[in-house]
């Protein structure tokens, strides 16, 4: 087992009620199903608030290992270990 842990920043950590969460995974598995996992796991569909079309909303970032998942294969990169990170749009003026 491998364990991954995913980050959430600004509204999304308030929705998430929390900052991060750690799961344990077996084999690599897609950033989708990551987000189906997690979405369990905090009551909250991410798929629904994070995704689009199949793909990232434009202004939201994901980042796996510190690499932006929009630049890998998007929601099928798949994600064997290490850090996710979940951020929202910026705001601001």
């Amino acid at each position: 087992m491998k364990r991954v842990k995913v980050k959430f920043f600004a509204d999304l950590r308030s929705l998430a009620k929390r900052e991060f969460l750690e799961l344990e995974i077996e084999g690599a598995i897609t950033l989708r199903e990551l987000l189906k996992r997690v979405s369990s796991e905090i009551g909250i569909n991410l798929e629904e608030k994070l995704l689009e079309n199949n793909r990232i909303k434009s202004g939201f970032m994901i980042l796996i290992n510190g690499r932006n998942a929009v630049y890998l294969d998007g929601v099928s990169t798949l994600i064997e270990e290490g850090e996710i990170a979940l951020f929202p749009p910026a705001g601001g003026g």
